[in-house]
Formats: structure tokens, sequence, C-alpha cells
């Protein structure tokens, strides 16, 4: 059960964080 919420955990940071880049990349193409 602990391996399975570390895994969950890793995988929402990893959505969050592609989530953030992918935001960020938007904003800078605006800006161009």
């Amino acid at each position: 059960a602990q391996v399975s919420a570390v895994i969950i955990c890793y995988y929402y940071c990893f959505s969050y964080y592609l989530f953030v880049i992918a935001k960020l990349d938007i904003r800078y193409q605006n800006q161009l």
C-alpha cells in the first residue's frame, strides 16, 4: 500500500509539473 501511495504521489507531481511547464510555454509564446 505504501508503494502505491508513493507511485501516485510521483504521478501527481509529474502531471502538475507538466501542466506548469505547458502554462509557462504558452505564456512565453504569447509574448513573442
